[in-house]
């Protein structure tokens, strides 16, 4: 239930971004990254719980297994995503002097 509430935050706030007109380039690239993770991850402890029943055809885990593991390179792959928020927060740094526009400007 964690990994899901964080999901919808993460998601909810890259959308209110870019309502408000905000960059939100960084936000979405976390946002992709991170779901697209705890997709497989969540799916995954679901195939480990009902054992090999989850892994058989018999329930509907397999098949959502195959789609979350496409979710994580269907719009960019893991490292594509990694390399952007990277890329946008020492571009921040730099001309800032902080990575705080890189990292949702949140106040803290």
């Amino acid at each position: 239930a964690m990994e899901l509430y964080q999901c919808k935050l993460m998601v909810l706030h890259a959308a209110s971004k870019i309502d408000n007109g905000d960059d939100f380039k960084s936000e979405v690239s976390m946002a992709k990254h991170f779901v697209a993770n705890s997709l497989n991850r969540i799916i995954d402890r679901a195939i480990q719980v009902h054992g090999a029943l989850g892994y058989s055809t018999d329930t509907p885990l397999a098949h959502m297994y195959q789609h979350a593991r496409w979710s994580r390179f269907a719009d960019g792959a893991d490292e594509i995503h990694q390399m952007r928020i990277a890329q946008r927060t020492i571009a921040a740094f730099k001309d800032h002097g902080s990575t705080s526009t890189a990292t949702g400007n949140l106040p803290i």
